[in-house]
């Protein structure tokens, strides 16, 4: 066997091995943080757009997205990495 086949092997071998059960679970806390969050983004800034049209204006739905948005990647982007998306 060859020194660069050896030594790939070596390296996968070595290489430490997360366990489905723990993939999973990082894969269910994720998905709950998306859903949350989409449902946060949908009930506040599409919200805004849609009832206080006329008394927010342009300005207060773009800030009403902005400042939601900003909010979701503090709370939940190091769970996720915020990727909500209502559409």
């Amino acid at each position: 066997m060859s020194d660069v086949m050896s030594n790939t092997i070596a390296a996968v071998e070595a290489r430490p091995s997360s366990s489905l059960i723990d993939q999973v679970e990082c894969g269910w806390a994720a998905l709950a943080a998306e859903f949350i969050g989409t449902a946060i983004l949908v009930f506040s800034a599409v919200g805004t757009a849609i009832f206080a049209d006329a008394n927010a204006g342009v300005v207060g739905i773009a800030l009403a997205f902005g400042v939601t948005l900003l909010a979701l990647v503090y709370a939940i982007g190091a769970v996720s990495g915020c990727h909500v998306n209502p559409g």
